[in-house]
């Protein structure tokens, strides 16, 4: 059988195709595509999170500084107790002064003890 001549038909290919080669390339262009899918995403990524931290570095914040300021004044004035039974609120440099007066006495009182 193998006398007969080899005739090549009409539409048909020869047989010299190298699967191998065709199959590496194949594998090839699919990492290439999915790492260049994957830059992509990260310098996207990237981009988005230089953006996000100019937005909140140039934002106003005017709400806080209006806390702050709110806060501040309670802290810097007197004021009577808001319900029966509490506290009275005396400015913060009032309080420092009143705390150390008490810490001083206790510790003359420890000293004179001793």
């Amino acid at each position: 059988m193998d006398n007969l001549p080899k005739t090549r038909e009409e539409g048909v290919e020869p047989d010299g195709l190298n699967a191998l080669k065709i199959a590496i390339a194949g594998l090839i262009s699919v990492f290439l595509t999915i790492a260049t899918v994957l830059l992509t995403v990260a310098i996207f990524g990237y981009f988005e999170h230089l953006q996000t931290v100019e937005k909140v570095e140039k934002a106003p914040y005017a709400e806080q500084l209006r806390m702050i300021a709110e806060q501040e004044s309670r802290i810097s004035q007197f004021a009577p107790p808001a319900a029966a039974g509490g506290f009275y609120t005396i400015p913060i440099e009032r309080a420092k002064e009143l705390v150390l007066r008490e810490v001083q006495t206790a510790q003359a009182k420890a000293e004179e003890t001793n």
